[in-house]
């Protein structure tokens, strides 16, 4: 259990102040004969944001309905999303970390590099309270939290001035109440942050239980004394227009709520409450999104969404073209949704998609990358291939794109390898006992036993392998594959390497596993899918280690690969994904004994080595590709199997 302490936790175009906007009757369009410009004073537009840590969308709609939260209930509530796209370059974990510095940044983990709960951990992406000084350094920011993280965090922000008060409550949420309360009635800000912890420490200790829902109507009640602040302080100011925003960080993991951090349907599902007439990405959230994960969530708003907002109702315009914000803002004038990029190594391209709310109508719709226009097309096109990329070097980039449309940006920070694929060396025909290249057949090009079904009479079915060849396309629901081993029991030194497709949809499923994967401690190795993740297990019938959390790219070709130093009595293990490059995770094997990793000796593939996971009532059946399966005796260094995941050839070229 944690404790409360232990806790799994412009420089742009500056608009002037006053703002002419043509309105008509109507709400937009020509203006009407006779009438009056609308004149927009944003020097008066200010916000607030309230961060209620840890507070569970369900629950909180739970609260709702009982009337213990009616403060949050008097605003507009939204579902939403945290931790990025699963599987994309977007994808962070759900921890407070990554989650604050979203909603302060509008950005996802692969530009605010705050990955963790880490208070040593600064922000690289530019925060709301950088935006709102440079957009006038007259106006005056407020950072006050009761988890004194978040403010470590932002510290470059505060050094540089960005942040005019920046107090530590250490998680005493009525200082928080107490402090915001003041600096509202009394105070002359324009930007206030105020963050409160108690949901989310309550959950750690006690998970969903009646204590939670009271930790709700607790910080429900602050909430309030905060908006009665501000009902005081617009008795003598009536000429300001406050936004206020109420939203936490992440959920919370099912089924009792004490924990959260990983890409589940529940720890990403969150809530944003807002106090003004919201846009259709509030209101009228997509039912088919492309990515239709987590029963269809990503159709929703975002944490991302709240910084866009803000800027939006305080009249913060930044040139498009140097535009980084991945949100879309929640009010005003809306421009493309759902924006995505997708690279294409072998065709050195990437293809932008996104979506966007109105029918067609002829409006210019512009393209940026990294500063420069490279495309003037319409609001009826929702898709663009980017194929101009000969000026980047051969490697792995970031690329920024912005995509502008009724005069508002949005951005996606793309990553792309475009790394000239190399010849595979020779040198990976040394020690290689197994071979099975799939090419239309489940033989082993080393003179070994051949890949066969569990059930008889069921026919391999084969496929595009993304190499130029064929690859196995497998099933569970029809049968897994086996394979008869012949290395691992006569060596301690070996290594394993293959390409896998998986659509992300499986967990606790069994990829490829000489063992018994009933119980992680039964002797052998196993290579397991959880969701958009790949789990290593190694067991030798007393003791298990494992290594978790490497992600891949769902429905893409991925290169999963092991290689064993029985005699180090360790494991490095990788994942080659095309979104995130060559992941590496190192395995202490010192407490097994690794003659036992031979296991049942035979391998079972989307299925375990007893052929008879499933029937058992264990995991997910589903489809899962296979190509290039080999087994060396030997180990394999980082630098082979890197050329084997960035070859982009199957092991075919070298005439094994």
């Amino acid at each position: 259990m944690l404790t409360r302490n232990s806790r799994v936790k412009y420089r742009g175009l500056v608009l002037a102040t006053l703002a002419v906007v043509l309105l008509n009757a109507c709400g937009g369009g020509e203006l009407n004969a006779g009438s009056q410009p609308v004149v927009i004073d944003y020097s008066k537009h200010k916000a607030l944001v309230i961060g209620v840590d840890g507070m569970q969308y369900e629950k909180l709609l739970e609260a709702v309905a009982n009337g213990r939260a009616p403060n949050i209930a008097s605003f507009g509530i939204a579902k939403s999303y945290i931790g990025g796209v699963a599987g994309s370059v977007t994808e962070q974990a759900t921890y407070s970390g990554p989650g604050w510095t979203t909603i302060l940044t509008g950005g996802w983990v692969n530009r605010h590099k705050v990955t963790s709960n880490d208070s040593k951990l600064r922000s690289q992406a530019e925060s709301i309270f950088q935006l709102v000084k440079n957009a006038d350094v007259r106006r005056r920011t407020a950072s006050i939290v009761s988890w004194d993280t978040i403010n470590d965090n932002f510290a470059r922000d505060i050094a540089l001035g960005y942040i005019d008060r920046a107090e530590k409550c250490s998680e005493d949420d009525q200082c928080v109440a107490d402090k915001v309360s003041g600096a509202l009635r009394f105070g002359d800000f324009d930007f206030i942050f105020a963050h409160f912890d108690e949901p989310d420490l309550t959950g750690h200790e006690v998970g969903f239980t009646p204590a939670y829902q009271a930790a709700i109507e607790t910080v429900d009640a602050q909430v309030g004394q905060l908006l009665t602040a501000l009902q005081q302080r617009q008795q003598d100011h009536a000429d300001e227009d406050w936004l206020v925003i109420v939203t936490p960080d992440h959920g919370r993991a099912l089924p009792d709520g004490h924990n959260h951090g990983n890409q589940t349907l529940s720890e990403k599902t969150t809530f944003i409450a807002i106090n003004k007439a919201a846009n259709a990405q509030f209101s009228a959230p997509f039912s088919d999104p492309a990515d239709k994960g987590f029963n269809g969530l990503y159709g929703n708003a975002t944490q991302a969404d709240i910084v866009p907002s803000v800027m939006a109702h305080m009249g913060i315009r930044r040139n498009p073209d140097s535009y980084r914000i991945d949100g879309v803002p929640l009010i005003g004038e809306l421009g493309v949704r759902q924006l995505t990029a997708q690279a294409d190594k072998q065709a050195r391209s990437v293809t932008l998609q996104w979506r966007v709310s109105s029918a067609p109508s002829g409006k210019p719709l512009t393209i940026y990358r990294d500063g420069k226009q490279i495309a003037q097309l319409s609001d009826s096109v929702n898709e663009y291939t980017d194929s101009d990329l000969q000026g980047f070097e051969d490697e792995v980039v970031d690329i920024n794109y912005s995509v502008v449309l009724n005069q508002v940006p949005v951005a996606y920070l793309a990553r792309a390898d475009l790394g000239r694929p190399t010849p595979l060396s020779p040198a990976l025909l040394d020690g290689l006992a197994h071979l099975h290249l799939m090419e239309n057949d489940l033989l082993d090009r080393r003179a070994g036993p051949p890949i066969a079904p569990w059930e008889n009479g069921v026919a391999a079915s084969f496929g595009s392998d993304g190499l130029g060849g064929l690859a196995l396309y497998s099933d569970s629901a029809i049968s897994g594959y086996r394979l008869e081993d012949t290395v691992l029991s006569a060596s301690p030194q070996f290594s394993i390497g293959f390409w896998f497709r998986s659509g992300g949809q499986q967990s606790d499923t069994p990829i490829l596993a000489n063992k018994d994967y009933a119980n992680g401690k039964f002797s052998g190795i196993a290579i397991a899918q959880w969701g958009n993740s790949i789990r290593f297990n190694f067991g030798d019938g007393i003791a298990r280690a494992d290594l978790d959390g490497l992600g891949f790219t769902p429905d893409q070709w991925v290169y999963l690969a092991l290689a064993v130093d029985g005699a180090s009595r360790t494991a490095q293990v990788y994942v080659g994904d095309s979104v995130r490059g060559l992941q590496q995770g190192s395995v202490n094997l010192a407490g097994l004994d690794v003659g036992k990793l031979a296991g049942l000796r035979r391998f079972g593939l989307n299925e375990d080595a007893t052929g008879s996971y499933f029937s058992r009532g264990y995991g997910d059946k589903g489809k899962m590709d296979f190509n290039d399966l080999a087994i060396w005796n030997r180990v394999l260094t980082k630098k082979e199997i890197a050329g084997l995941f960035s070859s982009g050839q199957s092991l075919a070229s070298l005439n094994p």
